[in-house]
């Protein structure tokens, strides 16, 4: 019964997967330069080419700009990609 007080329900887990959203779009826009600063020697010693990632990364971006629209206009469930 005290495992169950450490469950949450799948509305807790969606609005704390927005908060994380939020927070990392919020940190992309402060600066994407330094963000790109920080990542790409990590990229270039795993052999990736910063070109492609950061690709990758705009589009996490642009999904997460939909997620937090759609949260803030209540149009219910976000489109599937």
């Amino acid at each position: 019964m005290e495992e169950d007080a450490n469950l949450v329900t799948r509305e807790q887990y969606t609005e704390m997967l927005i908060d994380a959203s939020f927070w990392d779009a919020s940190e992309m826009e402060s600066g994407f330069t330094s963000w790109c600063q920080r990542h790409i020697p990590i990229w270039r010693k795993q052999g990736y080419d910063e070109t492609c990632v950061i690709l990758l990364k705009v589009l996490q971006i642009r999904e997460t700009m939909v997620l937090q629209r759609v949260e803030r206009e209540g149009k219910g469930s976000p489109p599937h990609f």
